[in-house]
């Protein structure tokens, strides 16, 4: 028995010690464990940043590669001006001669020196030569006539667009999508580069093909799309789900949930997007033969408006063609909103003009047909809001 129970004390101590170097194994393993385990989320945390990242860097790119474009365009038509001056003879700087004038240069008695040089275009475009080609342009070329305005000549804008959109497709997407295809006439003021897509809108809503070549953009809503091989880019989602692509920054731009899906040149997609962020004004959309239904254009203005704008005033404006359509009312710096126009709350002003009017009004211009009934500085107040929410 001594014996017996000798030898059950020796196993029971070995067993001891056996489970408490199993204990301290145990205890390392979870250690390294949990090291893996912080390094591995260091690493997703990292690879997620850099998936951010890259994708920030792909549109900047993009952008760049747009504005190369509009850079190499514009030194094109700035050699072309080198190398062929306009020939209107009102417009010939002085020095070189008139068209059907005797060639200084078939005199040779003319000093070399006096003679005008002409611009070799294989050549490399001097910094000097540019700007004597830019007086000479700004000399000679005729600006282009600016739309009417009520406040003048438009300055230079921002892009105010983004934020009414994502705003707009927080509230209903739906009507953020409907603002998106009033918006297409303004593809090339946008982007003035040649460029076809579809945009797959499904069998509830259909397909609409964009081309722009030369003049104003083709848009043709129809039954089906275009074989993919013969346009830039396709671009597949309700019209909710294609704003939400335009809008969604970084990785949820890619993967993001009902967010439309890009088929095709993705560099092309810079064209949609450029629709979006370029900062045309409400006269520029309007000039690019734009056009919103009373409903969407009030909405636009109301989200456009900062509210803090609006401490200290009260009233709406109501629009009506013939019969009032629409209101927009101002809550002393609480957000503005918009409303089916109805006798309850009487407008303090009323515009009477054409519906597809509305936008080249509160663009600040004056088309035909057009009244205002009531109070003029409600009206007045607004556009200057607007035109400030334009300028930044």
């Amino acid at each position: 028995m001594r014996t017996q129970i000798i030898t059950a004390q020796g196993r029971l101590e070995a067993r001891v010690s056996i489970e408490t170097e199993l204990s301290e194994m145990l205890a390392q393993l979870r250690a390294e464990l949990d090291g893996l385990r912080s390094a591995l989320q260091r690493e997703s945390a990292a690879l997620a940043r850099a998936e951010l990242r890259a994708a920030e860097l792909a549109h900047e790119l993009s952008e760049q590669r747009a504005r190369s474009e509009h850079a190499y365009q514009a030194i094109e038509d700035l050699c072309r001006e080198l190398v062929d001056p306009p020939a209107d003879r009102s417009a010939v700087p002085s020095g070189v001669p008139p068209a059907g004038s005797a060639d200084p240069s078939a005199d040779p008695s003319a000093d070399p020196e006096t003679l005008p040089s002409t611009p070799d275009p294989a050549g490399p475009v001097q910094a000097e030569r540019l700007s004597e080609a830019f007086s000479r342009l700004r000399d000679t070329t005729t600006p282009e006539p600016q739309p009417a305005q009520g406040h003048g000549a438009d300055p230079p804008g921002r892009a105010w667009l983004p934020p009414v959109l994502m705003a707009l497709a927080r509230r209903d997407a739906a009507s953020a999508g409907r603002l998106l295809l009033d918006l297409l006439p303004a593809q090339r003021a946008a982007y003035p580069h040649a460029v076809a897509y579809d945009l797959v809108l499904g069998p509830e809503f259909g397909f609409v093909q964009v081309t722009v070549r030369d003049g104003a953009p083709e848009i043709s809503y129809t039954d089906a799309a275009r074989q993919v091989g013969t346009v830039d880019f396709q671009v597949v989602g309700n019209p909710g789900s294609i704003v939400r692509l335009l809008t969604a920054r970084g990785l949820r731009r890619r993967f993001g949930r009902r967010v439309a899906r890009v088929r095709g040149d993705r560099d092309a997609f810079a064209a949609l997007r450029a629709l979006v962020g370029t900062p045309l004004r409400l006269s520029q959309l309007y000039a690019a033969g734009v056009r919103m239904a009373p409903p969407t254009a009030l909405s636009v203005v109301s989200l456009m408006v900062d509210p803090a704008w609006t401490a200290g005033e009260r009233f709406t404006i109501a629009h009506a063609d013939g019969d009032a359509s629409a209101c927009l009312r101002v809550h002393d710096g609480r957000a503005l909103t918009v409303a089916a126009a109805t006798s309850a709350e009487p407008a303090t002003t009323t515009i009477d003009c054409p519906s597809d009017a509305l936008l080249l009004v509160l663009a600040g211009g004056r088309p035909d047909q057009f009244v205002v009934h009531g109070e003029e500085r409600p009206l007045a107040l607004l556009l200057d809001w607007v035109q400030r929410a334009q300028s930044g």
